[in-house]
């Protein structure tokens, strides 16, 4: 795999991550869990932990999800 380069932001911009590694393809879920949290259908691209750098963290507020299987995490900015 190639290695890449991706930096985003929250809306407000108080949220930094910097992706140090591969992006899985983009997919669309379309469970009930993922239209309950986006309120539509959810696109979504992962790494793996390592590659994931964050800058300030404190206005994140995570919330388990709990039809989950892996035990996955959701955050939200508060700011």
């Amino acid at each position: 795999m190639e290695k890449t380069r991706a930096t985003g932001r929250c809306l407000c911009g108080a949220v930094t991550y910097e992706v140090r590694g591969p992006l899985r393809d983009v997919i669309v879920c379309h469970c009930v869990e993922c239209r309950r949290w986006a309120g539509s259908i959810g696109a979504f691209a992962a790494t793996r932990a390592e590659h994931l750098v964050m800058g300030e963290t404190a206005t994140l507020r995570w919330i388990d999800s709990p039809e989950s299987h892996r035990r996955a995490q959701r955050a939200f900015c508060v700011s």
